[in-house]
């Protein structure tokens, strides 16, 4: 699993072990504090990240084969949606797979960070507004600074429902608001929705669902 676990800007990766070992690593391949963890019996599934208490501290949950559902909780202010990538096997809790919005920059110093967005719904199913957050690395930032963003949302059929932008925005980070309706005004109906998300050259897509 790929998110941030420690509460900077920055990814981690965090894997189980046939050794009984849980290993988290930084971007740049060096070991996490306080990982490796051993364990009782092998870790043959993927880890999920997220925070299931609420709590605002990410926890890396998993199960060992000594027959134990476990939760390492990871400190104070760990927790960051934006910033959770591909935090359970396929990617996300829709199992969508998609690695659009997980990409990294490599080149000659190494990892240098996502090259693409990470964006959450909220909330998602909606009845009503939706708030889109979106969050980009520090240095895709610093590199592109007044890109504008750009948000479609589409139809299952493919049919463009709603453009929303926000030009000339600087710092990693980005929010916009959808009301519900399309580009004509009017409300949309129910069902399952598309969005993409552009800023600069980087995008991320996510699904969206509208509830009766």
């Amino acid at each position: 699993v790929v998110g941030n676990m420690d509460g900077d800007a920055g990814l981690e990766l965090a894997v189980g072990a046939t050794d009984k070992n849980l290993y988290a690593y930084n971007a740049d391949g060096s070991v996490l504090a306080g990982f490796p963890r051993a364990y009782e019996g092998v870790i043959s599934g993927t880890p999920s990240l997220g925070d299931p208490d609420r709590d605002g501290r990410a926890e890396l949950v998993f199960g060992d084969q000594s027959k134990r559902v476990r939760a390492v909780d990871l400190g104070p202010g760990t927790f960051n949606a934006t910033l959770m990538p591909w935090p359970t096997m396929h990617r996300d809790f829709l199992r969508r797979g998609s690695v659009s919005n997980s990409l990294v920059s490599v080149g000659p110093g190494g990892v240098s960070g996502r090259v693409g967005l990470a964006f959450a719904l909220s909330p998602n199913p909606t009845r009503g507004a939706v708030r889109i957050a979106i969050s980009r690395a520090i240095d895709v930032a610093a590199a592109d600074p007044d890109a504008p963003v750009g948000i479609r949302l589409y139809t299952v059929a493919g049919r463009l429902a709603r453009t929303l932008t926000l030009p000339a925005t600087r710092g990693p980070d980005a929010v916009l608001v959808w009301d519900g309706r399309d580009d004509a005004g009017h409300l949309t109906s129910a069902g399952l929705y598309f969005v993409q998300a552009t800023w600069g050259r980087a995008s991320a897509r996510a699904r969206l669902v509208r509830l009766p």
